[in-house]
């Protein structure tokens, strides 16, 4: 544990008020702790008295508990007679009462079910117990200093309490991790890269659905949380060979997320027009190409397909730009080789020359294209690196290096592991500005709304900036529609509120852990170097040409930290993001920047993006 010092003093028993709680009977009341929680933490309680014997001198016969709680479920520390246990309960779904619920009598008032349960012997009454709350995913319970049980959990937690059986005593001190100082060192003479921005595929599918009113209030949305770059998933494999039927709902595709309905592969031009108003971003790429330019082809053996046929690609990218002029005035400003799919080398080098020349005979050279982009930094570089590279001509048109990072998901409760890889792909790609296409959770085992998760997310978008050095980040989704909601919760920014017209809402705390960056990092900033002295802090800033800055600080551990920021102390506008708060206005105290641990602090020279007047909505 950290160096810690007194929150408050607690009592339990016969130390306390015991009273009668309906449906429980007479009772000493629990004691509550006058806090609520960080997203990350550390907490002890060092004990005066402790005896769970009804006043007996040996230690034995009922139970303690210290239990934290939060809005899907708690987590409970339960002592009894010669055991410490560890236990994970789930209470936010009428699912986890019994099958029969009306046949067998739930064991509780409300839904709840056991999640994970872990113990271990003691051989004496601990002096002390705590529990860490940490970055990686995982709680740990400390008996008496030393670490005794650990569990995956990523259930927020914000409260916590003392309670337990009638003849249980406790009296004694609950601790927390004083605060610790630092420094921010920025240096704006050393510049990294220059920034695009933010965003992700709005399902618009799900948009054309979308009352007026909740339009509107969809690009009030995105524009005051600047996440103006649209990508775009055609018809893909639907595309008739005239290329004429890219926004025909007839033949939109649908996705695995569930038992949503067609919500993903289509176009909306209008959109793309509004988009490009608001001075955004259209990106354009294939997943699975149309049929008739061919199949998805690794291995040049396999004699089952046909390979795609660089001339047939060409002309299917460069007519979607054809049909966006015609409907929007502009062509998309990015066009990707192929989403996650990468062809034989051979075929690669064919369809980068291919597909530059095709767009500068359209009058389309200003369009810029990226590399196509794996699923996975390993498989970027293993694969997508040396088949881009394959040719010199066709890498040197490729304008940008892209690539998704959906293995990086996989090691969320050690991220920092995850950096050799990452860095391993700039090396293999500096000669290129980079961007990160999709970011998106999609480990079965992290399909979770609450802050934990989020608040990993928030170091995968910090290491993109700052070691792929990503000019442009987006999510997967920004907009999508679903039924099981834990592909809500993860894959998309936002999910529709049916019960309002389909106005956007939230869809979990990656919403605001994303716009921590997107609201006030706009495009044409600078980032430049920042330096904390201090691993657990993780500090991004950025300055535009008129001087006009922004820096972003993640506070991972479990302390709370006070930072001295120099000269961006007189930063005139912080915003403030954790598990209670989306992107709130906060302030500096006595000119150091408070940051508890887990969260977020923004802080710039800008003001928040807003929809222009009578903007004409699609």
């Amino acid at each position: 544990m950290s160096e810690m010092k007194p929150i408050a003093n607690f009592a339990f028993g016969n130390e306390g008020e015991t009273a009668h709680i309906w449906g429980l009977g007479d009772r000493p009341l629990p004691w509550f702790a006058p806090e609520m929680l960080p997203a990350l933490f550390e907490r002890e309680l060092v004990f005066e008295q402790l005896d769970v014997a009804g006043g007996q001198p040996e230690w034995g016969g009922e139970k303690l508990g210290w239990n934290f709680t939060g809005p899907q479920g708690a987590l409970r520390v339960e002592l009894t007679p010669f055991r410490i246990a560890l236990q994970q309960c789930y209470h936010d779904s009428f699912g986890l009462y019994p099958a029969e619920p009306f046949h067998a009598a739930p064991a509780t008032k409300h839904p709840e079910r056991l999640f994970a349960s872990d113990g271990v012997a003691l051989f004496a009454p601990p002096g002390r117990i705590g529990l860490r709350r940490d970055r990686h995913l995982n709680v740990t319970l400390t008996v008496d200093g030393e670490n005794v049980l650990q569990q995956r959990c990523l259930l927020d937690l914000f409260r916590h309490q003392i309670a337990g059986s009638p003849e249980a005593n406790a009296r004694g001190q609950l601790l927390g991790p004083k605060v610790q100082c630092a420094r921010l060192t920025i240096d704006t003479a050393t510049r990294h890269q220059r920034m695009i921005g933010w965003g992700g595929i709005t399902g618009v599918a799900t948009y054309r659905q979308m009352t007026p009113e909740a339009r509107q209030a969809w690009w009030r949305l995105i524009t005051e949380n600047n996440l103006l770059i649209q990508r775009e998933y055609p018809t893909g494999q639907r595309l008739n060979e005239a290329a004429d039927n890219w926004e025909d709902p007839d033949v939109v595709m649908p996705h695995y997320y569930g038992d949503n309905h067609p919500n993903g592969e289509t176009t909306c031009f209008a959109y793309n027009e509004a988009i490009q108003r608001l001075g955004g971003q259209v990106w354009f790429e294939f997943w699975n190409m149309p049929r008739w330019v061919g199949e998805d082809l690794v291995d040049p053996d396999d004699t089952t397909r046909t390979p795609v046929d660089p001339d047939a690609y060409a002309r299917a990218m460069v007519a979607y730009c054809h049909a966006s002029v015609r409907a929007t005035g502009s062509p998309p400003q990015m066009v990707g080789v192929q989403n996650e799919i990468c062809q034989h080398p051979d075929v690669v080098a064919r369809m980068i020359p291919a597909l530059r020349h095709a767009l500068d005979e359209a009058g389309f050279q200003a369009v810029r294209i990226h590399m196509g982009n794996a699923s996975t930094v390993a498989a970027g570089v293993r694969r997508f690196i040396p088949a881009h590279q394959r040719s010199d001509e066709a890498w040197a048109m490729i304008d940008y290096a892209a690539v998704n990072m959906y293995d990086g998901v996989r090691i969320y409760h050690d991220l920092d592991a995850f950096r050799p890889t990452i860095q391993s792909f700039r090396e293999g790609t500096a000669d290129k500005p980079m961007l990160s296409p999709e970011l998106s959770i999609n480990a079965e085992e992290l399909q979770h709304p609450g802050y934990a998760v989020a608040v990993a997310a928030a170091q995968l978008i910090h290491d993109n900036l700052t070691i792929a050095d990503a000019a442009a980040v987006c999510w997967c989704w920004t907009l999508l529609d679903v039924e099981q909601p834990s592909y809500g919760w993860t894959r998309s920014l936002c999910v529709p509120d049916w019960s309002d017209g389909g106005r956007a809402v939230p869809s979990s705390r990656l919403m605001r852990v994303f716009c921590a960056w997107a609201r006030y990092v706009r495009e044409g900033m600078c980032r430049v170097e920042v330096n904390t002295g201090d691993l657990d802090l993780l500090a991004t800033g950025f300055v535009d040409d008129q001087q006009r800055r922004t820096l972003v600080v993640i506070n991972r551990s479990t302390m709370p930290r006070r930072i001295d920021l120099g000269e961006w102390s007189n930063l005139p506008r912080w915003e403030r993001t954790d598990a209670n708060h989306a992107n709130v206005p906060a302030a500096l105290s006595d000119g150091h920047l408070p940051l508890p641990p887990g969260a977020i602090m923004t802080g710039t020279d800008l003001v928040p993006g807003r929809l222009p007047a009578n903007f004409d909505i699609p």
